[in-house]
């Protein structure tokens, strides 16, 4: 879940990418009417394609785009410390900031650049928790794992007999059973010398 919605972060972070080059771009006087008009079709494309992400990214039915809060289960037990609670990215609000953005001007557009660094900052916000909450989840799984083949370990050696130790108890039970039997041998022997003396 948290890779998908890393997914979304990662193409909305070429989208800024390419708004910021075309604003750069918009915000020198010297571009003409139409090319200025080129500019604004490509940052109205990106924009579109922005909300589109944003509403379209899910995973398992879950909208991993909006900022959303999902609870993950990561332990045995109902307590908080078996649980962790994930955001996913929200590019709704990345949107936000730069839906709106005029660069019908050179000096309109170098204050849409303020803007744009705004939403790159947010985006960058947003990669280091889900990067942190990813990495979290992970060490999760590890300790599980590591908890689960100990447990296996236990109960292997406390199911599965030692053969070695099987093996020479079985021979000295054996000798114990020989040296019995011999010494019944010998008793029943003496007890019946001892009635032909009789």
């Amino acid at each position: 879940m948290l890779q998908t919605s890393a997914g979304a972060l990662n193409e909305t972070e070429n989208l800024l990418e390419r708004m910021r080059t075309i604003t750069v771009q918009s915000a020198s006087d010297t571009l003409e009417e139409g090319e200025r008009k080129y500019i604004i079709g490509e940052y109205k494309q990106i924009v579109a394609e922005m909300e589109r992400l944003s509403d379209s990214t899910d995973f398992n039915g879950l909208d991993v785009a909006s900022g959303d809060s999902y609870t993950v289960q990561v332990g045995v037990d109902n307590s908080g410390s078996d649980q962790i609670e994930i955001n996913t990215a929200d590019i709704e609000t990345i949107h936000g900031i730069v839906k709106a953005l005029n660069l019908s001007s050179g000096a309109m557009s170098r204050i849409s650049i303020k803007r744009i660094d705004t939403a790159i900052d947010e985006l960058n916000n947003q990669q280091a928790k889900i990067g942190a909450k990813h990495n979290r989840l992970t060490n999760a799984i590890n300790h599980q794992q590591a908890s689960v083949l100990s447990h296996r370990a236990s109960a292997s050696r406390i199911q599965d007999a030692d053969m070695a130790r099987e093996t020479s108890r079985m021979t000295a039970l054996q000798v114990k059973h020989s040296a019995g039997v011999a010494a019944l041998g010998q008793a029943k022997g003496m007890s019946q010398a001892a009635l032909s003396l009789i």
